[in-house]
């Protein structure tokens, strides 16, 4: 029996997505063939109708749900509704993935059993930014918080904006009390990860950037903005306690 069904469907993959296009079904498929055991999609008020046939191409596939946001909350607050339905669902935890194939399902699935293995730790599935085919947004964003997080909270880890994480039950409770509803509630999960404190695992994973990132929904300046609000926001909350 392989592995990563062994791990059974307490460790569901969540995929947060706006509308996406035909990678997010056939990423869902391979993950489900590769014994991922469960996956949700949250649909974060998709509004292009060519977007709605991939969704429900992959909400049709036996062990996908689909949840559905009324209008566009945030890649934070889709992985806050799908914790809370994972929880409900009895999940020892959470991988969160993108849903445009820049994470490979072997990827997913190390991740996943990653933190099957180690079910008290965050688990980071860790890009090279080094290399030449790395969008100049992905490299400024990551180095922009790599340097915020390590300057002003200690908190140093090689890729600070990956969307592929293994999320244990703890921390996934913590970030329903988080404040961040976009892109900065993954640094403010990295924050409260090492404020509980929880050991960090780092898994290398293979960098891959499509059409440029063209797809991608992080806007540098504005992002990299809410990121550093949210980094000092936290900073000062911990400063009250």
């Amino acid at each position: 029996m392989k592995e990563s069904m062994k791990i059974g469907p307490r460790l569901p993959v969540v995929i947060p997505s706006l509308d996406p296009g035909a990678a997010l079904p056939e990423l869902v498929g391979g993950l489900l063939r590769g014994g991922a055991g469960e996956v949700v999609v949250v649909d974060d008020g998709s509004t292009s109708p060519a977007s709605r046939q991939f969704l429900d191409g992959a909400a049709a596939l036996p062990g996908c749900r689909l949840l559905r946001h009324p209008r566009n909350l945030g890649k934070g607050a889709a992985l806050k509704s799908a914790w809370r339905s994972c929880r409900e669902r009895g999940a020892a935890g959470i991988v969160t993935a993108d849903d445009d194939g820049q994470h490979t399902v072997k990827d997913i699935l190390r991740v996943r059993a990653a933190l099957a293995a180690e079910p008290g730790a965050l688990v980071l599935g860790c890009r090279d930014f080094s290399l030449p085919s790395v969008p100049w947004r992905s490299r400024f964003g990551n180095r922009l918080t790599s340097r915020l997080l390590r300057l002003l909270a200690g908190v140093g880890t090689r890729d600070t904006q990956t969307g592929l994480r293994g999320i244990p039950a703890r921390l996934a409770d913590a970030m329903l009390e988080l404040p961040g509803d976009g892109f900065e509630l993954e640094t403010e999960m990295l924050l409260e990860a090492a404020r509980i404190p929880l050991p960090i695992v780092e898994v290398t994973i293979e960098t891959v950037y499509i059409a440029g990132n063209s797809g991608t929904h992080f806007h540098p300046l504005r992002d990299a903005f809410r990121i550093s609000r949210a980094i000092l926001g936290q900073l000062s909350r911990r400063g009250r306690r």
